[in-house]
């Protein structure tokens, strides 16, 4: 299962909110580790998002990736996207 493609798939076919987190952020790992592809990564990166605003190692990989990129729009995003989350109320963010 180390085959990001293979993790991605798995993500798109899982029913449980849970389950696509776990193999997007494998899909992510792996393809930013083991094959070095930093886009695909940043990408498999922000399904963690949607699917876990927030998420700290998401978070962490992004800012890291935009910054090294100087994709500065994307990195304002990211943070406009995170502090919107921040300020939903409790019931909104389906705590």
């Amino acid at each position: 299962l180390d085959d990001p493609s293979t993790h991605g798939a798995l993500a798109e076919k899982a029913k449980q909110r849970e389950d696509r987190l776990h193999f997007f952020l494998e899909a992510a790992r792996t393809v930013a580790r083991k094959l070095e592809q930093k886009d695909r990564a940043a990408a498999c990166f922000e399904r963690v998002l949607d699917l876990s605003p927030g998420h700290p190692e998401a978070m962490a990989y992004l800012v890291e990736h935009f910054t090294t990129t100087e994709r500065w729009d994307h990195l304002v995003a990211l943070y406009d996207d995170a502090l919107r989350q921040r300020l939903k109320p409790d019931a909104e963010q389906g705590i």
